[in-house]
């Protein structure tokens, strides 16, 4: 296999970032169906590569006398550039060399800095949800798999998905982002899909029913999504206003923690 690079006519890349059942796979799928893009998936890297440039920071700042690298003058900004230049070719190389459409849940979203910084260029999807419904919907999902339930982390998880997109929002660099609110996309998903294709300049198109758009919500006996944390105990809400409260009222979710 040979190694891709950006070639020089193919329009930057679109990320989907969101926390894990805020709706980033059906945004992602929906776009999917545009022959413009090539949806690679999820790459599951990119907190790994973050993890990797602070490591190299330390090692530069710090280890000054045991490591070479401030002894060689090859920097911080000089290490980025290279995990750049590695990340780039292996997703393209995912795509073929095509415009590629990429969305890792819950990574995405919470090294969403560093992933700006690989990628300023890029066109950034942020979708977010209730947290209180977020939540609820993973626990339900890890129950169903038998998977670790950590009720504590991923409400801070959550918090930390949202506070990553608010930073986004006062940052002074020219990105180019779009929010999108799950709550809205259940209401409203053709209009807001529109303006999502002409977000990241693709043709507009209709893509097929996936659940939970609005035509899916027509449907009989058509789910409900926004009521999963009906059933929480006084103990479980206190967790939630404890580490994400502040984040719900930030995005307008409540206007105090007297919920």
């Amino acid at each position: 296999m040979t190694i891709q690079s950006k070639p020089d006519n193919v329009k930057p890349a679109v990320f989907v970032c969101g926390m894990g059942r805020s709706g980033t796979t059906w945004i992602a799928k929906s776009l999917s169906e545009s022959p413009e893009l090539t949806y690679i998936k999820e790459a599951w890297l990119i907190w790994k590569l973050a993890e990797l440039n602070d490591w190299y920071k330390m090692l530069f700042n710090e280890w000054q006398k045991s490591t070479p690298w401030a002894e060689n003058n090859i920097t911080p900004e000089i290490f980025v550039s290279e995990i750049r230049k590695l990340y780039e070719q292996l997703l393209y190389t995912a795509s073929q060399g095509r415009r590629f459409l990429e969305k890792t849940p819950n990574w995405n979203a919470r090294c969403l800095k560093f992933l700006t910084t690989l990628f300023p260029e890029a066109y950034f999807i942020l979708v977010y949800r209730d947290g209180r419904n977020q939540v609820a919907s993973q626990m339900r999902k890890r129950r169903q798999k038998k998977q670790d339930e950590n009720f504590e982390l991923l409400c801070r998880q959550w918090a930390e998905g949202m506070e990553a997109f608010n930073n986004i929002k006062n940052e002074q660099r020219q990105l180019q982002y779009q929010l999108v609110r799950y709550e809205d996309l259940l209401v409203d998903f053709d209009n807001i899909f529109q303006n999502l294709c002409r977000f990241s300049e693709i043709s507009p198109f209709t893509p097929p029913v996936f659940s939970p758009n609005s035509a899916y919500r027509k449907l009989p006996n058509a789910k409900s999504y926004n009521n999963r944390w009906d059933s929480w105990t006084d103990a479980e809400k206190d967790i939630f206003k404890h580490y994400a409260g502040a984040q719900l009222i930030e995005w307008q979710y409540e206007t105090s923690n007297q919920w």
